[in-house]
């Protein structure tokens, strides 16, 4: 693959600094993005995701809108910790 940048920003760091830099912005900027989202949902009932996926779990009787939030907040929150552990990975790469 190449990427075309001014040759003044080849000046100030290397292609793989480059790569690496923007593939940690993007993985933080995902993970935040996703991290905002799963916030909406712990306001909304007041628990952290966990025992919010516990209650659903446990309850015997099914609740609609928890059900459907609790399938929702899920794929977030597996999606925020997907983005925070590239992120991690990627600056444990850098240093």
């Amino acid at each position: 693959m190449t990427v075309k940048v001014p040759n003044w920003v080849l000046e100030e760091t290397t292609e793989e600094e480059i790569l690496i830099n923007w593939s940690t912005t993007l993985a933080l900027r995902k993970m935040h993005e996703y991290g905002r989202q799963v916030e909406i949902y712990e306001r909304k009932y007041g628990l952290p995701f966990e025992a919010f996926e516990q209650r659903v779990l446990s309850s015997e009787q099914e609740h609609f809108e928890e059900w459907d939030d609790y399938v929702v907040w899920k794929g977030l929150h597996l999606a925020a910790e997907k983005w925070r552990q590239r992120y991690q990975e990627l600056r444990s790469w850098k240093t």
